[in-house]
Formats: structure tokens, sequence, C-alpha cells
């Protein structure tokens, strides 16, 4: 295993864990760097994920890895922990085992389910699947649309070249048979829980998580596929990644910068430049602190959750539909909203 670090180290860390048979620049390369000006930013690369490293062996050899690193480095209290799919699995063990300590946690997607008497025959059947789609052999669709979600192709496009069937077999023996540990009601983070509607094991895995930490946040996000998300950030429109989410970043870097924000309130001025854009624009950023009432904190809270469920609902239409007509998306969506 081995970890990039981007930005200073003496800002608060976030750490990202990519998910399987992916790699840690197609799934959080492009959010480290737009992050990366205020936070420490660390990417972990599983073993099996980059060239020259040995098989990914077990979700649990993996956690001592990601622990053993963050102790040398004096980063056992961390800021954020974020981990897709597989990285989501391990993120969940992470803090069932308590070594580590995030703030908060993003589990985008984990498989967190016993899959019973059929643990062998996924555990047999998806190391194929991606070898085939690593050969460039053919896969049929609807194999992929049953796991990945109806269209959803991440897998095909996020693919690490040099995975192999040995580290797929390991992480699908350890995932498909995973049970949650009740040590996971000690955790002291602020956990979300991110899945698509087409995904309907993450949908059985967070009400399991649930149950363990009532207080988790499940943030669902319509018609979208195992890794879609994340995935479907239009590369080739810049400015919805500016003019969406903020001019810092796009749908996900939001919610990512939402929920990691920085709680030092501070005011400044500074360049926002992504190459194509004028490079004079400038952002504004002022962080305010909110004094209310006792009374009034719950609806103050129940007002900032109708609001972010309300730009999770509109933001994923615009990333599906690419529709950025603000008259026409107000249009169709308006009533809808203030409904919900």
């Amino acid at each position: 295993m081995r970890f990039i670090t981007m930005g200073s180290s003496e800002n608060p860390s976030i750490l990202f864990v990519h998910g399987l048979s992916a790699s840690a620049e197609s799934c959080y390369g492009e959010a480290g760097r737009l992050m990366s000006g205020k936070w420490h930013v660390i990417l972990c690369e599983l073993d099996g994920h980059y060239p020259g490293s040995p098989v990914f062996t077990g979700i649990d050899n993996a956690c001592r890895q990601i622990e053993t690193w963050l102790t040398v480095q004096s980063l056992t209290k961390i800021h954020g922990l974020v981990g897709l799919s597989l990285g989501g699995t391990i993120a969940v063990s992470l803090l069932a085992r308590g070594n580590i300590q995030p703030e908060k946690t993003v589990l985008d997607a984990p498989f967190i389910v016993d899959m019973g008497i059929l643990k062998g025959f996924y555990t047999k059947m998806f190391p194929l699947g991606v070898m085939r789609i690593r050969d460039g052999k053919y896969v049929p669709g609807f194999i992929i649309d049953m796991l990945m979600g109806k269209g959803n192709r991440s897998i095909i496009e996020m693919l690490y070249p040099g995975i192999s069937e040995e580290t797929c077999r390991n992480a699908c023996r350890d995932v498909y048979a995973y049970r949650l540990s009740d040590k996971l009601k000690n955790t002291s983070s602020s956990v979300q829980f991110w899945r698509g509607t087409r995904e309907p094991y993450p949908a059985k895995g967070a009400a399991l998580l649930k149950k363990h930490i009532p207080a988790m946040e499940e943030i669902v996000f319509p018609d979208m596929g195992h890794c879609q998300f994340l995935h479907s950030q239009p590369q080739d429109t810049p400015s919805i990644i500016f003019d969406l989410g903020g001019e810092e970043c796009g749908f996900l870097f939001t919610n990512l910068l939402q929920i990691f924000h920085i709680r030092t309130l501070t005011s400044n001025c500074e360049n926002v430049y992504d190459g194509t854009m004028n490079p004079n624009k400038f952002s504004l950023t002022a962080k305010l602190q909110l004094i209310v009432d006792s009374d009034d904190v719950s609806a103050l809270k129940d007002t900032m959750h109708a609001y972010t469920k309300a730009c999770n609902f509109l933001s994923a239409i615009v990333f599906r539909t690419h529709d950025m007509e603000r008259r026409h998306l107000h249009d169709l969506y308006y009533h809808q909203l203030r409904e919900n």
C-alpha cells in the first residue's frame, strides 16, 4: 500500500480510499487536486491497484496498513474519512476498529451485506467479469446493468488496467461475507451514507448500518447506480464545476466541501482559475458563525437538511440530463421541491 498526499500537512487531513478494480487517481484524483488548497488530502492506494504492488490480501490487512501509516504520520485523529465501494467497506471496518478517529466520515455505497449462500457465486463471477473487461472481452450489458445500475459503465471507464484476478477474488471473499461489528456503536464520527436509487445492496447495507449508528445520515441520488455519482461529472463542461456548487467545485466536491468545512471563521478573496475561464475572476469567501437560541437549533438543523436534500436532488438531475438552463429547471422542479 502507498499514499499520495496533496496540500499542506498543516491543514485538516482527509483520507480517501478508492474502490475495487479502480485506482486512487480515477476515483479521487480530481477531487484531491481541487480540495488541496484548503485540506491536507491523503489518497490511499490499495495493494493490487497500482504498478508493482503486491496483491490485495484482505480488508483486515488493509486496515492495519492504513492505521500504521497514519500512526507514523501522527494522524490518528483526522478531520475526514471518505471511502467508495470497497474503500467504503474498509472505512466501516476502520470505524469499528477504533484506532483512528475521523471527525466526519462519508461512505459512498460500501458493500456491507453478507450474501449468504450466494457469496461463493459472486466471489467467483465478479472477478471473471472484471478480467473480461480488463482484457477487452465482451460482457453482456444486462449483467453490468444488474450489478452497477442500468446504463452505468463506471466500472469500465474507471478500471485500473493492471488489476489481477487474485486481488479481485480476495476482495470479494471479504466483501460478500462482510458482517457489521457491534463496536460500530462506539464511533464518535459523524457518518453519511451515499447511494443511488439503482443500488439495491447498498440500500440494504444502509439499513443495517443505521441500526449500529442511529445518527447516520443517508443521502440518496435519484436514478444512479454504483459509483455513478462520482463518475458522472461532465468533463467537457467546466462551467458546471464552477457554477452549480459554488465556484470551486462540482456536485461531488460541493458536498465534500460542505461536509468537511473548516470551522475557523475567516474571510478571504482568492483567484479561481481552471485553465479556460477568466483568470481574473475572484471568489469572495466568508465563513460566519450563527448564534441562535437553543430553541432555534432544531429548526435551523431541519432547514439545513431540507436545503441539502433539495440541492442533492436537483444537482443529480443536472448531472444526468446536462440541462443547465436555470429557467427551465425552475419551471420543471420548483413546485416539486417546495412540496417536498
